[in-house]
């Protein structure tokens, strides 16, 4: 796809994407459904134009520009700062697979079976630098840095790109057992599952460039898409691999003919390992220690519906939340616990508790005939050990930190 009205940027994009979906019953008691989905998206992307990110004033000191301008005279519909090789390739191929078989006239059981496959590669001119200089009379314009002046080219920039690739490999099963049965004389709707996954992801970054590309001089008002060859290494491999098992049941109880209740309880288990490894572009110099993320956790739900009149019900419930924190030790990093305290990694290069939550909810529902409903919903959400970031501290360090309730 290639597409460009009389005054506008280029921008090429290519997109190929298929499709196909299957389903059959053998018998009775035995359903299939399969499908596959596959693309393969190539874009080349465009950065837009830089901004100012300080107010900029003449050779007398009369402002020329604000912070957020840009430089006059540029035709927005026409100029574009891409470089050549500039892209975005995403190929993706994934399949569920799901069976469903009666066991009886009450009990179903029912797998669903996934499979995908992702590969990325980025390389994006994303930040644009004005040329300076602290000698006067080298540029016509400056802006301040506090009580200094920094002499600023307003018409000639270099590009500062990024880039990284990653492929993503995951396969994940969900079975259930789902029926319905009578005791203590209720009526239960129940189900029982288990839950597993594996993904790996693989992601080349620290990028490292040469070339003339990256040191070529550009008119901002007459770019050049290519300035010469870019040379595009990396020298950091990151491999993440990370399961996630679960354990699972719930029963809906009719109590009385207006009243039910619900219970839902899964026990989780995740582990992450991630190793980060020196290399030469894609070749692997000094391999890394492997950081290892265990947590395990029960979270449950409760809840009570009544019926006030046919069409008319009011519920009320409680749940709790479980999510593990993929944060890893790095010394580039300072850490806080949800008191403000600094703390290091442990030994396996794990810093943070998983993130806690409480939920309350309460509402009613109501329907008017076959036209109207009417649903009023309240909630009360609680959470615990968000990690936030806070800026840098005077070292120039990132700080990263757990939030309290």
């Amino acid at each position: 796809m290639h597409r460009c009205a009389p005054a506008c940027r280029q921008n090429i994009r290519r997109s190929n994407n298929v499709y196909a979906a299957l389903d059959f019953r053998p018998n009775d008691r035995n359903k299939f459904s399969f499908s596959a989905l596959a693309y393969d998206n190539r874009v080349h992307t465009d950065p837009g134009i830089p901004r100012f990110q300080n107010d900029i004033f003449d050779e007398n000191g009369n402002k020329v520009y604000s912070k957020g301008d840009i430089p006059t005279g540029i035709d927005l519909a026409k100029t574009s700062l891409t470089y050549v090789n500039d892209h975005l390739n995403d190929k993706h191929i994934s399949s569920t697979n799901i069976w469903e078989h009666n066991l009886s006239e009450n009990w179903l059981i029912r797998d669903v079976l996934g499979f995908s496959y992702n590969t990325l590669s980025y390389l994006q001119s994303e930040e644009f630098s004005h040329l300076t200089s602290k000698t006067p009379g080298r540029y016509k314009h400056y802006y301040m840095n506090g009580d200094e002046k920094v002499y600023i080219s307003v018409d000639s920039i270099l590009r500062e790109p990024f880039h990284f690739d990653y492929d993503n490999y995951y396969a994940g099963n969900q079975l259930s057992v789902q029926g319905q049965f009578e005791a203590l004389g209720m009526r239960h709707l129940a189900s029982f599952g288990y839950d597993f996954s594996y993904m790996s992801l693989k992601r080349w970054q620290g990028q490292v460039f040469s070339g003339p590309a990256i040191s070529t001089v550009m008119s901002i008002r007459n770019p050049i898409s290519n300035p010469g060859y870019l040379d595009e290494k990396f020298s950091q491999i990151v491999d993440f691999i990370e399961y996630y098992h679960s354990l699972a049941a719930f029963d809906q109880i009719n109590v009385t003919d207006r009243l039910a209740a619900m219970l839902a309880l899964r026990y989780n288990m995740f582990r992450r390992n991630i190793t980060t490894s020196k290399s030469d572009n894609r070749v692997v110099t000094e391999k890394g220690e492997p950081a290892i993320l265990i947590d395990n956790a029960s979270t449950f739900k409760v809840g009570l519906v009544y019926e006030l009149t046919p069409g008319n019900r009011i519920y009320a419930s409680v749940s709790n939340s479980f999510r593990p924190v993929r944060t890893v030790g790095d010394n580039n990093y300072v850490y806080l616990d949800n008191k403000g305290r600094t703390i290091t990694p442990n030994s396996t290069g794990k810093v943070y508790a998983p993130e806690r939550g409480m939920q309350y909810e309460a509402g009613i529902h109501s329907r008017f005939g076959s036209l109207l409903a009417l649903e009023l919903a309240g909630f009360h959400i609680e959470k615990s050990n968000i990690v936030q970031k806070f800026g840098k501290n005077a070292d120039g360090k990132s700080v990263i930190g757990q939030v309290g309730t």
